[in-house]
């Protein structure tokens, strides 16, 4: 996340406006919009006067900032139209949208914002490792295109597929 964040500001400075959107755009697609993303892409294109970018969440919660007063209306993903869900202020994609291979954002007024064609299986994906101890099980796990957020884990009996434990 950090080399894209870098990459898009030494292009910027550089005057090469394009590679700085560019690179903003990878992250955009391929990282969950947290608000360190969020703050930065929101200087990125509103220096380079772009009509808006969107974000998405690995909760599946939509962020965008534009300079007019648009709003998610629909998510599109395998071949498919499907109205956003609203949860009090924020917006999220419908279900079944982890599995997709790439998943676009329809706002009202129709306009594409930068980074509007997301990769979910990077924005969710999770890596780990477990190994057996004699005190038990030991290992770690994280998300690393969504580092900020914390994986829960489920320890399952394998023959009775009861769950043991959660780890959080």
């Amino acid at each position: 996340k950090e080399g894209w964040m870098l990459l898009s500001g030494l292009r910027l400075e550089l005057q090469d406006v394009a590679g700085a959107l560019a690179a903003a755009e990878h992250l955009l697609s391929h990282f969950s919009c947290n608000a360190d993303i969020a703050d930065f892409v929101s200087k990125i294109y509103h220096l380079n006067g772009a009509a808006g970018w969107c974000g998405l969440e690995g909760n599946g919660q939509i962020r965008w900032g534009s300079r007019s007063p648009l709003k998610p209306v629909s998510v599109c993903y395998d071949d498919t139209v499907q109205p956003v869900c609203r949860r009090g202020k924020e917006w999220f994609c419908p279900e079944g949208w982890q599995h997709a291979e790439v998943v676009s954002v329809i706002f009202s007024g129709g306009d594409h914002f930068f980074g509007n064609d997301f990769r979910p299986e990077h924005i969710i994906k999770c890596e780990g490792f477990v190994e057996e101890e004699a005190e038990g099980l030991r290992g770690w796990a994280w998300f690393p295109y969504d580092s900020q957020r914390e994986p829960v884990l489920k320890v399952i009996d394998v023959q009775s597929g009861k769950t043991l434990q959660h780890v959080h």
